[in-house]
């Protein structure tokens, strides 16, 4: 069972969470994105010397930020939390996997719904220099079973800040 079988339960969890709907229909709250984006950040700051240079996303997240300034994110104890967690190749590897992989995927649904909405938020992370060897190098995560608990780890911390993001409201 490859990881996406082996996770799917969560993803669709995380597809499902009202705070994913809101990205999806065009209702996010620029605050809620730039926190969703610092989040991000964060934890890409965390993963990013462990991946080849071509899917490093702090950077981008970084300038997503800048961009939705002067609005200030707030930060999760949950997101510092998960970054201590990030100390093994199996919660680096699976993060990595869902990460890399949502961006790859479900960020170019949002980015288009997003559009479609009138609702332009900036998205510069879920575009990759390499898009092919990206690609690869999420297909070949997909492919090691042995991230199982890392990938779970990292849905169950997404879902945590995105239920962090909601309560703060704004």
């Amino acid at each position: 069972m490859n990881l996406h079988e082996a996770t799917k339960h969560l993803h669709h969890a995380a597809e499902e969470h009202p705070f994913a709907i809101s990205m999806l229909d065009g209702t996010i709250k620029d605050q809620h994105w730039c926190d969703w984006l610092e989040a991000m950040r964060m934890i890409h700051a965390a993963i990013d010397p462990y991946v080849p240079d071509y899917v490093k996303r702090a950077h981008t997240l970084q300038h997503d930020l800048m961009e939705m300034m002067p609005l200030v994110p707030n930060q999760f104890e949950v997101t510092k939390n998960f970054i201590n967690k990030l100390d093994n190749p199996v919660n680096i590897g699976g993060t990595a996997y869902i990460l890399l992989g949502a961006h790859r995927r479900g960020g170019r649904v949002i980015e288009k719904s997003m559009k479609e909405k009138g609702l332009l938020l900036p998205n510069n992370h879920i575009h990759f220099d390499d898009p092919s060897n990206s690609e690869l190098y999420v297909r070949q995560l997909r492919e090691y079973s042995h991230l199982k608990d890392g990938a779970e780890l990292a849905f169950n911390t997404i879902i945590e800040i995105f239920d962090c993001i909601i309560e703060k409201g704004v």
